[in-house]
């Protein structure tokens, strides 16, 4: 069918900015937007890109106000959650009623048209003996082939990970998976596996379409600084733009899902705010997002590169955040890599706008802390007045690392009262400080 065209990445791909206003207002509005939840999914993992994706149209339930997230996906509605993602409306309205080309899939399926426009762009191809298995539940290994395809990825080169099931990839796979978990699309779990052949549910296929988005970057139609809030009128300004909060908005800050009635211009003060529109302009979907986190860490998962923290003191909740490959990792002023980090570190991280997962992270390891209590002597002892009030001195390694109010220093640059942070080694109370950070 001629006019149906897949859009791929490095044509039109929008990478919004950290800063400044990115208004992405969608040409069709051809698929039915909604704000309002379903009713089981506010308990599960997902329920944020369910929201999004609903808002998005881009998934639909299964009736009675259900999504049934833990249910297997099947085919044909991995098919309507991808044509819709790709704004191909009027391709489906186009095909309506057709002879479908796959010979078990008949013209009063309700996702023939779906299916039809998903084969005509190539991301499905179906099988060989000219099905599709429009109701059979799809793997992982296979949702990733087609989000291969759908970002024009098929001839990029990439190394699988080493997860612990790697051998059970088939030979024609590997190469799109490879490029799928390079591109952030699928990750591993817990215990370090990927599980290929997995049947994917339907929250997996959610999350996975929202990385597809968040790759094409058309995750958002709205994102910038939030400049003003009016709770008497519903309505959200962005950069100087106004925009009005529809009722039954899904509404985001920080994670936590907040009732719009609610909200404050204190909620929404992080650094970022991305909404999605109705068709007549209204905001169904809003969070805010922190570009910056800074606290402690609680834990760290080598195998899926996950980070969680939480507050200096632990006073407040924990949160959780990907790292990937091409993150830049630091601790203690040296190049680093995520299994280094370790309870208790102090650490700083840098978000990405577009999937929310960490991109840069500088972590400390703080062994011991006080207030200089005298001139730092070259090739001595630094010595520092710790919160007991005692005096405490530590030899410094020749290969210290040292800074000053953020930027690298010599040690002769710092001053008595100037708070000083230590990593020694060995870790102990009369370790060599390998890392100093002061400010004054």
């Amino acid at each position: 069918m001629a006019g149906i065209k897949l859009v791929t990445r490095g044509t039109t791909r929008r990478r919004p900015a950290l800063i400044g206003l990115v208004i992405a207002l969608l040409t069709s509005f051809l698929v039915a937007r909604n704000g309002a939840a379903f009713i089981d999914t506010s308990r599960t993992w997902a329920s944020q890109v369910v929201d999004q994706l609903k808002a998005r149209g881009v998934v639909d339930g299964v009736g009675a106000g259900r999504f049934s997230p833990d249910s297997p996906v099947t085919r044909a509605q991995v098919a309507r959650m991808l044509v819709s993602a790709l704004r191909q409306g009027a391709a489906v309205q186009a095909l309506r009623g057709a002879t479908p080309r796959f010979a078990d899939l008949t013209a009063d399926h309700w996702a023939a048209d779906y299916v039809e426009v998903a084969a005509e762009l190539g991301v499905f191809k179906g099988y060989g003996d000219g099905s599709f298995h429009p109701d059979a539940t799809i793997s992982r290994l296979e949702l990733a082939t087609v989000m291969v395809r759908v970002l024009g990825l098929e001839k990029e080169a990439a190394a699988l990970p080493p997860f612990s099931d790697q051998n059970s990839v088939p030979d024609w796979g590997r190469p799109y998976l490879a490029v799928a978990a390079k591109e952030g699309l699928v990750q591993g779990y817990e215990d370090g596996t990927l599980r290929p052949a997995a049947p994917v549910t339907r929250a997996e296929a959610a999350s996975l379409v929202a990385r597809l988005l968040a790759a094409r970057g058309d995750r958002f139609d709205v994102e910038g600084s939030l400049t003003r809030y009016q709770p008497d009128r519903a309505r959200v300004e962005l950069e100087g733009r106004a925009w009005s909060l529809a009722q039954d908005a899904a509404v985001y800050v920080s994670g936590r899902k907040v009732a719009p009635a609610e909200l404050s211009s204190a909620d929404l003060s992080p650094d970022l705010t991305r909404a999605i529109l109705d068709p007549s302009g209204r905001i169904t979907y809003l969070d805010s997002v922190p570009m910056q986190a800074i606290g402690r860490v609680k834990g760290v998962d080598p195998a899926t590169g996950k980070i969680t923290w939480g507050p200096w003191d632990g006073s407040g909740p924990e949160r959780s955040a990907l790292a990937g490959s091409a993150a830049a990792v630091f601790k203690n002023g040296r190049r680093s890599a995520v299994p280094d980090l370790a309870p208790g570190d102090r650490v700083y991280l840098l978000f990405d706008s577009r999937d929310g997962g960490v991109r840069a992270v500088d972590a400390v390891r703080v062994d011991a802390q006080g207030v200089l209590a005298a001139p730092a002597p070259p090739g001595g002892l630094l010595s520092l007045t710790v919160p007991d009030g005692r005096t405490m001195n530590y030899s410094v390694a020749a290969e210290a690392v040292a800074f000053l109010n953020g930027d690298r220093a010599a040690l002769s640059q710092l001053r008595p009262g100037d708070r000083v942070i230590l990593a020694l080694d060995p870790p102990c109370a009369y370790g060599t400080a390998v890392y100093v950070e002061a400010a004054r």
